[in-house]
């Protein structure tokens, strides 16, 4: 059929192929026997990924609307995702350096372990994520809302919230380390008096 998507077969190793260099808009990348599809110095647009359960490994490389729902990946390096759909995905002990997610979909997510070192999530959505035992360093969040984010045993270094909607995040003290604005440290110190027991009020009030 003439308006049938391409299909991108290759690499060397069917379980371990690597696509290279390449711009690639509105094809189907099939790889159904791969175990690790590693993606260098390319543009992924609008694509389809046949990979099976295939792990994902990225460097230097931009993926725009791509649904990329629970897909697992071991390491990112200089990478963007654009509205792209990661529902489910799996970062789990893997390392992320210099990545930017712009509208992306970040439910369900796992960053347990993780090293996350000058990363970006601007707009889109970040719930029920679980970032136990991660380390964050350079982070920032943007217009975005912090729900669901466990975030236990995690180290923050220099990670800024100071664009994000934290109103929803359970345990405050999680949030150790972070970078947050006067108006929200106003906030949340109010709700760190509520939750040991004291009452806020104005004087006539009382």
């Amino acid at each position: 059929l003439p308006n049938a998507p391409a299909r991108v077969v290759g690499g060397v190793d069917p379980q371990f192929p690597d696509v290279d260099g390449v711009a690639l808009d509105g094809v189907e990348l099939s790889y159904p026997e791969a175990r690790t599809l590693t993606l260098l110095r390319s543009r992924i647009v609008s694509c389809t990924v046949d990979a099976g359960d295939a792990s994902l490994d990225a460097q230097d490389a931009v993926f725009t609307d791509i649904d990329l729902s629970a897909r697992r990946f071991e390491g990112l390096t200089r990478v963007t995702f654009d509205r792209c759909r990661l529902t489910g995905a799996d970062f789990g002990d893997a390392r992320l350096r210099d990545v930017e997610f712009r509208d992306c979909s970040l439910s369900l997510v796992s960053l347990r372990s993780a090293t996350v070192e000058r990363a970006v999530v601007t707009g889109g959505t970040f719930d029920d994520v679980d970032a136990s035992g991660a380390r964050l360093t350079d982070v920032t969040f943007d217009g975005v809302r912090l729900s669901e984010l466990r975030l236990g045993n995690a180290r923050l270094e220099r990670v800024d919230i100071t664009g994000a909607d934290v109103s929803e995040v359970a345990d405050l003290r999680e949030l150790a380390g972070a970078i947050v604005s006067p108006t929200q440290a106003t906030s949340l110190a109010i709700r760190l008096a509520r939750v040991a027991g004291l009452h806020v009020a104005e004087r006539d009030e009382v």
